[in-house]
């Protein structure tokens, strides 16, 4: 049983894709850690990181699709613009969640380890940011009760 020319021709061709997309972001990773090492102003948070992968394996992949399956790339925009559409209603808490994220690490609004005021129903708390993550902040108080806020809400 031995493989067809086509077939092993079309593997060799995804690995070089895949082998391009592994490269660029191994690429973007180091490049963002050497900066994170070498600046102390200014740090690249790991949200904007994660976003640059998803891009460079998205982008290598629609290239792939259309070069190696000869598709139109008009077609092929417009049918994931419907389904982008769709998904981005249904996902669009963690969106918000993921984009307010990027906000509030990239502007430094908060770091870990700030204390902060909250204002509940009836009076103000301080608390302290223990953790800073894609979807939430953690809060923590003198007395150890430890809250979560959405990013989205923050």
């Amino acid at each position: 049983m031995g493989h067809s020319p086509q077939g092993l021709a079309d593997f060799l061709a995804i690995t070089q894709f895949l082998s391009f997309a592994l490269g660029m972001d191994l690429f973007v990773r180091l490049s963002i850690r050497n900066y994170n090492n070498h600046s102390e102003n200014l740090q690249i948070p790991e949200v904007i990181r994660q976003g640059a992968s998803v891009l460079i394996y998205f982008f290598t992949g629609v290239a792939a699709f259309v070069l190696l399956y000869d598709r139109s790339l008009n077609n092929l925009l417009a049918m994931s613009g419907a389904i982008g559409l769709s998904l981005g209603y249904v996902f669009r808490d963690q969106i918000a969640d993921l984009v307010s994220s990027i906000s509030i690490q990239s502007d430094g609004l908060v770091s870990l380890g700030d204390w902060i005021e909250v204002y509940e129903p009836g009076h103000a708390e301080i608390y302290k940011v223990i953790e800073i993550d894609k979807r939430m902040i953690v809060l923590q108080n003198k007395y150890d009760y430890v809250m979560r806020i959405a990013n989205r809400k923050f």
